[in-house]
């Protein structure tokens, strides 16, 4: 059999937590990935994937042998890329991962024109709130919020920033106590986005200094939407991302509060990054895909309000 369809097959399998799935992800027939699989083992003398009744997971050894196997096929899918195929035609598959919000509001509207563009290239889009292992997920590439891991074996290059504003509705602030310093936020019931595991705390930098204000959370949520909603519903005072509520502040829907004072999450960094794993030979694929996500965060202007 063919050592790289069973390497293939066997990453497959091993990402997708199934023979059932990965026949599914790959097209192939679940008799194909279970003979190729079985076939791998037979002759590597060790088994590398422990079947149950309700899931396939590495062994030890299949965790070892999968490191190594994503590797060599990802250097003989580009050595085949450099000899014999065309860089003005880049194919291929690409794993994208991505938060839910940057999923939905960036990469989404945009991804149709991409496709079009590369029409050999497929992209499977997976988007979660979580940051799985880059590395161990075969990821292709990331888009990351905050502080970034280890990455010794990847490269980061950043996007830009999220900048926040500090806002409620008109009629909220009729029926309240006026803001007009940071300290006045500990009165009010609050709104926060929440980019950490830590309780949010609420960071205004201004004229007069750095504030650190704990405020009263009634809502938290690392989703933006839920506290753009119950702001709106006069709820509290929001401290949300500046381009999602660009319009109503314009409109008069929502007010900002402190606008002198730059505003943020203390201890998580908002930076946005695109992350991928360090290569000896980058395929055109992901060359192509790189330039198409920065000029997706160029047209949004960084992420900044205007």
């Amino acid at each position: 059999m063919d050592r790289i369809q069973e390497m293939q097959f066997f990453i497959a399998t091993a990402n997708a937590g199934s023979f059932s799935a990965a026949a599914r992800e790959t097209g192939a027939s679940l008799s194909s990935i279970w003979r190729h699989v079985n076939a791998l083992e037979d002759r590597i003398g060790t088994p590398l994937l422990k079947r149950t009744n309700k899931e396939i997971v590495l062994t030890d050894s299949g965790k070892l042998f999968l490191d190594h196997a994503q590797e060599i096929v990802r250097s003989v899918a580009a050595m085949d890329e450099v000899l014999g195929g065309s860089p003005s035609e880049p194919h291929g598959k690409i794993l994208l991962h991505t938060n839910v919000a940057f999923g939905q509001r960036f990469i989404s509207p945009a991804l149709p024109d991409f496709l079009e563009k590369y029409p050999q290239v497929t992209v499977n889009l997976w988007a979660t709130d979580n940051s799985p292992d880059i590395v161990e997920n075969g990821i292709d590439l990331a888009i990351r919020v905050g502080t970034l891991a280890d990455t010794s074996a990847l490269i980061a290059r950043r996007l830009g920033a999220i900048t926040f504003h500090v806002c409620a509705t008109p009629d909220y602030l009729a029926r309240h106590a006026e803001v007009s310093t940071p300290a006045d936020l500990e009165q009010h019931r609050c709104l926060s986005y929440r980019l950490g595991s830590n309780p949010p705390i609420w960071h205004l930098e201004g004229p007069d200094g750095t504030h650190d204000v704990k405020v009263q959370n009634r809502l938290q949520s690392s989703i933006a939407d839920p506290l753009r909603a119950a702001a709106l519903r006069g709820m509290g005072i929001a401290l949300l991302p500046a381009r999602l509520v660009r319009e109503d502040l314009v409109s008069g829907r929502l007010k900002a509060i402190l606008p002198q004072y730059a505003a943020s999450i203390r201890g998580s960094e908002a930076a946005v990054y695109l992350v991928w794993r360090k290569e000896r030979h980058m395929p055109a694929k992901l060359r192509v895909m790189i330039d198409f996500i920065v000029d997706v965060f160029r047209d949004f202007e960084n992420l900044q309000a205007t």
